[in-house]
Formats: structure tokens, C-alpha cells, sequence
């Protein structure tokens, strides 16, 4: 299966540079996410704007699902009650693109964009931890388990499905935006995975 992990929900996504706003307006929409973006060295805010830009990361939060973890450097956890006034960063994961959280927060999403280059269309995605680690507590809000389902639902209804890298030897389809659907119906191959 193509940008998945077989024990994480994953939404595949083919868009170019100039399906960005269609996607920021998709997740916007909502009203129930906002753009974790940087702030400074270690520091983090949350926001309701997705200005989305090719080749990034981003992490989604899950606005209902409530405050989110902010780990201590002794081990402990505090808690960060508005993200959207910002805060600071104690300790640090191995991705210094997004805030760390410990190990499968379910609270936020990870939205992944790579919309290639003039060869071929890039593979995005919005990745969830789901119940990956609910054997040790980490279980989601109910209410950011039917938002998934919803936000799965809206790509669906406003956006074609085409096969991986456009071959059908591939079963899983990939939620394809507009601009990115004229290319492929021209010729312009899509990647099958996320170039880094």
C-alpha cells in the first residue's frame, strides 16, 4: 500500500502547487482543525490558516480532542491548554519540523505534501496514529475518530480517485485534486511514494 503503514489510517492525496488552496480550503472548512506551525526556535502555535506550501509537513490538530501533551525534560508531562497562544518546546523529537508530542499522540494528524516537480505529480497524505497505541492508553476521542471518518468522507465527495502512480495494478486509490487530475489525464506520471 503506497505512503501507509498497514497499522495506521493514511488519506492519500495527488495534488500539485496549484491545488494548494483547494486543500487549505477543504481543512478549513471544518472548523474543527487548526495548523500547528513553527514560532520561533522550540516554539510552536497553533493556527486556523493553512497558507500550505510544497514540500512540507505539518501537524493537524484535532481542535475537540483537547489539550495536548507537553513533555518536561525529566519524563513528565504538562499539559498545553490553548495551543492557539503558543508555547515552548521542551523537549524535542527526532522531526524538528513538527512539535513532538511522544510517541502517537492522537490528537493531530500529519499532513505530508509533495507536489513534485515538471516529471511527475508528488504523493501527499494525512496520516493518523488511530489505536496504534491504545494497548498503553493512547486512545483517541471519540470525536477525533468520527472527524476522521468525516474528513475521509469530504476527500471522497470533492475529489476524483485515481489508482496509485496512476496504474491499476495498484488496489489503493489516491484522492486526486483538480489541476493534479488534467496532468495525469495529459500524461504526466504520478509517484507512487513520497519523495523526501
Amino acid at each position: 500500500m503506497p505512503f501507509a503503514y498497514d497499522e495506521v489510517p493514511q488519506i492519500d492525496l495527488c495534488l500539485t502547487e496549484d491545488d494548494l488552496a483547494a486543500l487549505g480550503g477543504l481543512l478549513s472548512s471544518s472548523g474543527e482543525l487548526a495548523a500547528i506551525l513553527p514560532n520561533g526556535p522550540h516554539q510552536w502555535i497553533a493556527s486556523g490558516k493553512f497558507e500550505l506550501k510544497s514540500s512540507s509537513v505539518f501537524y493537524l490538530w484535532h481542535i475537540p480532542s483537547g489539550a495536548l501533551p507537553l513533555l518536561q525534560l525529566d519524563g513528565k508531562q504538562s499539559w498545553i491548554e490553548d495551543p492557539f497562544r503558543g508555547w515552548t518546546e521542551l523537549r524535542t523529537g527526532a522531526n524538528s519540523y513538527v512539535p513532538y508530542f511522544g510517541a502517537g499522540w492522537p490528537g493531530v494528524f500529519l499532513l505530508t505534501i509533495h507536489t513534485g516537480n515538471k516529471k511527475s505529480i508528488g504523493m501527499s497524505g494525512v496520516g493518523w496514529i488511530g489505536n496504534r497505541y491504545s494497548a498503553i492508553g493512547l486512545v483517541p476521542n471519540k470525536s477525533t475518530s468520527t472527524f476522521w471518518k468525516k474528513l475521509r468522507n469530504s476527500f471522497k465527495a470533492n475529489f476524483a480517485e485515481v489508482y496509485s502512480a496512476n496504474d491499476s495494478k495498484w488496489k489503493s486509490k489516491v484522492y486526486t485534486f483538480p489541476k493534479a487530475l488534467q496532468l495525469i489525464k495529459s500524461g504526466t506520471a504520478c509517484d507512487l511514494n513520497p519523495k523526501h
